[in-house]
Parts: structure tokens; C-alpha cells; sequence
């Protein structure tokens, strides 16, 4: 049931529809799905086909909150803990401790719908977001620091990790998990309130473009096939020349 329900969110996505939103209504039967595994006792990891699912489940579900305009309806699942997360994932494309950033940003939507024009920042004087103006602007920065926090620890894929994939896709696979992270900023600015200087935005949307054009395309199963949502979002801040 759970792989079927993945399969139609998939063939959805590809579909041409103009402003088809039914691939995430298959989305949330695969997240009640998996809650109900978890509420049975038959966590993800008893399985290792559950576990392919599971991580294509977050793949997609990822897309749906750094894309999508409105946040989901069900909580967000996330299979593997500790050091796992930090790992890339090789069948989505980022390292899998972006998947809370995503979902922080899908949350800023909801904050700003309940905007208070009495905020009141509870940090020290002196702190670093100490005059944020607004629990928008607050939150946002917070996920910008987390993004920043991420980016200085990334490494590129060992071959002790990923001995089964070609150097090449390794390499492949960190400049894609760069864009993911670059996007992620430019994300942040765009649906929060983000007070940093525009080259910071720029500069992430300039190493969006840069990393996927260093990046090999095969007409086959490649990191490439999951280029598209950065290209996306970095397009979004395009202008015409």
C-alpha cells in the first residue's frame, strides 16, 4: 500500500497539469501510512524495503515544504537518527538534517499568518538577533544560522560510506547537497524575513546555478534527476535581462 501510494504522488508530480496539488494529497496518505507503522510498532527500520520507501517518502515530502505554498496537514516523519542524518542521501540528493530545516520554512508561512505587532525579543541585549522586530523575522534568522551551522560541516562522501558509488557521483552528489542548502537560504528569504545583506542571497543563488552546471547528466538513474526543486527556487530570483 505504502509503495503504491508513492508511485501515484510520483506520477502526479510528472504530470503537465497546470496547478495540480493531488500528488500531496497522495503525500499525506503515505505520511498516515508510515504513522501507522510507527503507532503498530513496526518501525522503518525492521525492513529494508520500508526503508527505501521511507527515505523516497522524505525525498518528496521535502519538495512539498521547500516548494510548496501551503504546509502539510500531518506531522513530519523522519526516518534514521544520530550520525545518519548528516549523511547525504544518495537517492534524494541532501543530507538528510536539512529535512526539520524544510520544515521549519514551511512554518514561517504559518507565523506570519499570525503576525503580533507586539513582539518582543526574549534574547539577551546584545544577542545576535536581540533587534528582530518581528517572531517572522526571528524564526527566520534561527533557521538561517542552523543552515549556515550545517554547511560549515559538510564533507564530501567517502568511499568507506559509499563504496558502492562512482568518485564521480560522489563528487556529484555534494554539489547537489550544496544547492539543497543553497536553496534552503534562498527559500528563507523569500517565504520569511530575512535582515542580512542581498549578496548573501545572491551569492547562494549564483552557487545554486554554479553547482549544478558542474554537476554530469546521464540519460540514467544520476544525482541530476533531482536537480530540478534548487534550479527551481534559484530561478524564482531571476530577473530579465
Amino acid at each position: 500500500m505504502l509503495a503504491t501510494t508513492i508511485i501515484l504522488c510520483m506520477a502526479e508530480i510528472t504530470l503537465s497539469s497546470t496547478g495540480k496539488t493531488s500528488w500531496r494529497m497522495h503525500l499525506q496518505g503515505a505520511s498516515a501510512l508510515i504513522e501507522k507503522l510507527h503507532h503498530n510498532g513496526n518501525h522503518p527500520s525492521n525492513s529494508t524495503t520500508v526503508i527505501f520507501l521511507a527515505r523516497k517518502y522524505q525525498a518528496l515530502q521535502a519538495i512539498a515544504l521547500a516548494c510548496g505554498k501551503s504546509p502539510l496537514d500531518r506531522s513530519f516523519l523522519l526516518v534514521g537518527t544520530g550520525d545518519d542524518q548528516a549523511k547525504i542521501d544518495d537517492l534524494a540528493g541532501y543530507s538528510r538534517d536539512l529535512l526539520p530545516v524544510f520544515q521549519g520554512i514551511s512554518a514561517l508561512d504559518k507565523t506570519l499568518e499570525s503576525y503580533e505587532s507586539q513582539f518582543v525579543c526574549e534574547e539577551a541585549p546584545g544577542s545576535l538577533h536581540f533587534s528582530c522586530n518581528s517572531l517572522l523575522e526571528h524564526k527566520s534568522h534561527l533557521i538561517f544560522d542552523r543552515v549556515r551551522v550545517l554547511m560549515a560541516k559538510r564533507t564530501l562522501p567517502s568511499s568507506v560510506s559509499y563504496g558502492s558509488l562512482a568518485q564521480c557521483t560522489r563528487k556529484d552528489l555534494f554539489l547537489l547537497d550544496e544547492a539543497y542548502h543553497r536553496m534552503a537560504i534562498l527559500q528563507i528569504y523569500l517565504r520569511g524575513s530575512l535582515s542580512v545583506p542581498y549578496h548573501t542571497v545572491e551569492d547562494s543563488r549564483q552557487r545554486i546555478l554554479a553547482c549544478l552546471y558542474s554537476m554530469t547528466y546521464y540519460a540514467s538513474p544520476c544525482p541530476g534527476v533531482a536537480a530540478l526543486p534548487p534550479l527551481f527556487v534559484a530561478g524564482c530570483l531571476c530577473s530579465d535581462i
